[in-house]
């Protein structure tokens, strides 16, 4: 089950990388910068968490991929699939993923040695 809670961290990771790829590079201004900050604040608090496997912080994870979901979905609907962010999607969905997959093994794991 570890392998899932790593593979969630590095799509979280990914996410992130992606994010700013997006709004940092393609739509290169001063304000997409900001929003690009702004916008992977909460990743960057919750990235520590995950990455030491804690089964709080991935289940915030999934609430949070589930938000970067919606934001790659209503820029790839506005700009009628000509933005960049069809990366963001891919890697907001992995990250979901790998996260409930962690989540959902950890909580059965724990149900096993609480019988």
């Amino acid at each position: 089950m570890k392998a899932m809670g790593w593979a969630s961290a590095a799509g979280a990771t990914l996410t992130l990388a992606a994010l700013w790829l997006w709004l940092g590079w393609l739509d290169y201004s001063r304000l997409a910068l900001i929003g690009a900050g702004v916008a992977s604040l909460p990743l960057l608090l919750l990235l520590p968490g995950l990455w030491r496997l804690k089964l709080r912080r991935h289940q915030l994870g999934t609430m949070l991929a589930c938000l970067y979901m919606a934001l790659a979905a209503m820029e790839i609907f506005a700009s009628g699939g000509r933005s960049g962010a069809g990366v963001l999607m891919l890697a907001s969905t992995l990250w979901f993923g790998a996260s409930l997959l962690y989540c959902r093994g950890e909580l059965r794991r724990a149900q096993h040695l609480g019988q």
